[in-house]
Formats: structure tokens, sequence, C-alpha cells
């Protein structure tokens, strides 16, 4: 994928999201109501605990995404963050503890990774592998290795891999601001 249409796709999909919490002029309807099934991005969150519970409450809250999977190997938070999305959204996904079963699943179009560091490369490397794109949290591996290993899976399955980036600079905590 080039740059170019990288940006394109990562600037409509900003817009998209943002849009998503609105109401088209003229319609009174939430967004939430309005979106068809087929139109939803269906997506497996992977470690839901820290980073991982507030990028899962982010993408449950967008209404064009189905978090059907939220896999975590703590039992508690499991179950915490599986009732937190149907308390969200309405909808109970189904809770997992090993990731590779929704790599198998036609459904899911996305992988959205918030383990902790040492867990981002190989789910990102099997999400490529199995034909969906894929959000990961940053860094996006322990060494240089991983992360080259993780974007020749990208493009050799020609997958959308975008890495979180935020929180870069925090003026309050450095004295700086």
């Amino acid at each position: 994928m080039q740059r170019r249409q990288f940006l394109e796709n990562s600037l409509s999909a900003a817009g998209l999201s943002a849009l998503a919490s609105t109401t088209i002029l003229g319609d009174d309807q939430p967004a939430k109501a309005r979106v068809a099934a087929n139109d939803k991005i269906a997506i497996c969150m992977v470690g839901v605990k820290g980073r991982g519970a507030s990028v899962l409450s982010t993408f449950a809250s967008i209404p064009e995404v189905e978090v059907k999977y939220v896999c975590d190997i703590d039992e508690g938070v499991l179950q915490a963050k599986i009732a937190a999305v149907e308390k969200q959204t309405g909808r109970k996904p189904e809770g997992i503890k090993d990731y590779q079963k929704a790599l198998d699943d036609k459904s899911i179009d996305a992988f959205v990774i918030g383990t902790p560091d040492h867990w981002h490369a190989l789910p990102t490397i099997h999400a490529c592998q199995a034909e969906k794109d894929v959000y990961v949290e940053k860094p996006d591996g322990h060494n240089i290795v991983e992360g080259r290993t993780m974007v020749a899976a990208a493009k050799k399955h020609n997958r959308v891999v975008q890495l979180g980036t935020q929180s870069r600079k925090q003026y309050a905590s450095s004295g700086t601001g």
C-alpha cells in the first residue's frame, strides 16, 4: 500500500468515526440505529486490561463496529469486559482466552491488540496470515526483527496494519507545558 493511499484510508476512517457519533441533518434518529448489520466491521479485541480496556470501550462505542470476541487470559478481567461491552452495546461478545480461535472465524474483519508489549508481534503476524486487518497498540514489538516481521506479514498478505501512537508527549508530566 502506498503512503498516499494509507493516509487517505486513515483520514476516511477518522472521518467516519467522527460522523458515526452524530446524526445526519434532519434525522433525529441516533447513528447507532441506522447501521445495517452488513455494514459493520467485526473485531476480535485481544488484551483488555489497562490500555486495552480503554481501546475496547472506544471501539465498542463506534456504531459501525461489532465487538464479536473479547480475548484475555485473566478470567476475571475477561468476564468483566464482556459484561461492559454488553452494557455499552446491547450485544454480548464471545469470551475467549486464546486469540487463535478467532483467526479461523471468516466473519472477523480485524484484530485489535491491546496486550502487554511482548505480545504485540505474534497476534499481529497471525492475524495478517489469517487475512485480518490489525490495529495494534505501541510499541510494535520488542526489537527490530519483530517490527520488520510484522511489516513483512502485512505486505505479504496485503493487510492494513495501524500502530497506535497516541499520548506520545505529555506536557503536564514533563513540566515543559
